[in-house]
């Protein structure tokens, strides 16, 4: 079949959709704990991540969730 304006036209309103489902799909999701972030990507953090979540847990003893959680 040739590609034209009819059918890209079907193609995007196809990609809206799935879009729009994905987002409202992850949107109604809970909100994942901010330390989540530093959790099950590696057996053992490597030196710079774990200087990162250093000054993550630092920050976030300081200030809490909320400040994480703001829309």
């Amino acid at each position: 079949g040739v590609l034209d304006d009819e059918r890209v036209g079907e193609i995007e309103s196809v990609v809206e959709t799935r879009v729009a489902d994905a987002i409202e799909a992850a949107e109604s999701e809970p909100r994942p704990r901010p330390g989540e972030l530093f959790e099950h990507a590696y057996a053992e953090r490597p030196p710079e991540l774990e200087r990162q979540y250093e000054a993550f847990a630092a920050f976030h003893e300081a200030h809490g969730d909320e400040a994480f959680l703001e829309e």
